[in-house]
């Protein structure tokens, strides 16, 4: 196994099917979490190891179709071990497993689900208002970075498919959706909640709110999603992890599914 380079990946990239280039892509930005593996000097493929979130470490691993044969796999799969535990991470989670060829060794390694991502489509905004003590405020009104940060650290706890976030996540984040499109939930003075609304190829997305543990119900997170997307006609969101019962209010208040994908998780061995 050989350290990441990204000019190697650039390599596998212009090889790789067109589905798996976004993440390729994607892996550029995080080079200290990635490695190659070459055969016969050349590149063959790659793995992506994050930081542990609550002891979990999210990976991904890639290989080249003509390179796709069980030995090369447990090669890679012993070094997405061996980074995960130099990581003090106690379990892995596949990211991206709706990837056939990766959710296929996953499951083969003994990998089972737990939660999943949803993408749901709104009609029409569910009418719930705010519990009396609750505001909602734009971070285009508050403008501090270490408040953002420690919202995306608490009020995603929790769930399934999320990363730990650090100071480059904001700046990534502000970077892509405008301060007003981030929305913060207080209640008596305190964040307890978040959300925010992208564009997605001419389609208005929400991200499903994020709310710190003593305050995440389902009447809560449903009046969030009201009360920030009362002036769309339609829009759609993105749901990582949430409870059955969280999943079950929003259908229950209008929503439906798009999409599926589970989670594929698996403890590791001490």
């Amino acid at each position: 196994m050989q350290d990441f380079r990204t000019q190697d990946l650039q390599q596998i990239f212009d090889q790789a099917e067109p589905e798996h280039q976004p993440m390729l892509s994607m892996l550029k930005s995080s080079p200290q979490d990635c490695w190659m593996l070459k055969v016969e000097g050349q590149p063959a493929g790659a793995i992506w190891v994050s930081a542990p979130y609550e002891g979990v470490s999210q990976f991904w691993m890639y290989l080249l179709p003509e390179h796709r044969g069980k030995k090369l796999a447990q090669k890679l799969w012993a070094q997405v071990q061996e980074q995960a535990k130099t990581k003090e991470s106690h379990a892995l989670e596949a990211y991206r497993p709706s990837e056939k060829w990766l959710a296929e060794k996953a499951l083969a390694l003994g990998f089972q689900e737990a939660g999943a991502y949803h993408l749901l489509s709104w009609p029409a905004p569910p009418q719930k208002a705010l519990p009396e003590g609750f505001e909602i405020q734009s971070y285009a009104e508050v403008q501090k970075d270490d408040l953002l940060l420690k919202m995306l650290e608490t009020a995603y706890a929790g769930q399934h498919g999320h990363q730990i976030p650090t100071p480059e996540t904001v700046e990534l984040l502000l970077e892509s959706v405008s301060p007003e499109h981030i929305f913060l939930l207080k209640h008596q003075e305190e964040c307890i909640g978040i959300t925010r609304l992208e564009m997605w190829e001419g389609t208005h997305v929400l991200d499903a709110p994020g709310l710190v543990p003593a305050f995440r119900t389902p009447e809560l997170a449903l009046a969030l999603v009201s009360q920030v997307s009362q002036n769309l006609q339609g829009f759609q969101m993105s749901s990582w992890g949430e409870s059955p019962a969280l999943l079950q209010a929003y259908l229950d208040a209008g929503a439906t599914v798009v999409e599926r994908t589970p989670f594929l998780v698996k403890a590791l061995e001490p």
